[in-house]
């Protein structure tokens, strides 16, 4: 499944939009093109931990492993949240210049997910993959906007 999502946006990336933009105060489309990305969000259920028991010593190592597994960096690797009784960790993988590059790495994440070889049983205990999709920056943007409206008119 294909969606949109506001990506991070590098320093270098800004810099490049703005000297294409120059004086003009409308986006060019190559401009929007290079402030776009792409990024891969996942579910990982663990089902014999809490959410407290996730310190941060484990979320670095949580990052270190699905590193590993799509040759991203660490830091590309980011958390959004920690749910449930049997925790369920919310993370995406940030940073795809283009769809094939994500959906490249989200294969490498299932891949390494199914063969058992994603994270150390001995720290996390059993694991599964689920939700895992490949996101660009308008989709998501677009998805936040219609979660916003549908907030609002429930209020």
């Amino acid at each position: 499944v294909t969606k949109v999502e506001v990506a991070e946006v590098s320093i270098e990336q800004t810099k490049t939009a703005v000297e294409t933009l120059g004086s003009s105060k409308e986006p060019t489309e190559g401009a929007q093109e290079e402030a776009q990305g792409f990024e891969v969000q996942f579910n990982v259920e663990m089902p014999d931990l809490t959410p407290d028991d996730l310190s941060d010593e484990h979320q670095s190592m949580f990052k270190d492993s699905i590193s590993a597994c799509t040759g991203l960096s660490p830091d590309n690797v980011e958390i959004l949240s920690l749910e449930g009784d049997e925790l369920v960790v919310k993370a995406r993988m940030v940073g795809f210049e283009d769809e094939e590059a994500a959906k490249s790495a989200a294969s490498h994440l299932k891949a390494a997910a199914g063969s058992g070889n994603l994270l150390d049983i001995d720290e996390f205990g059993e694991s599964k993959v689920t939700n895992v999709e490949v996101f660009t920056s308008e989709a998501q943007e677009d998805e936040a906007e219609a979660e916003t409206e549908d907030q609002e008119d429930e209020v």
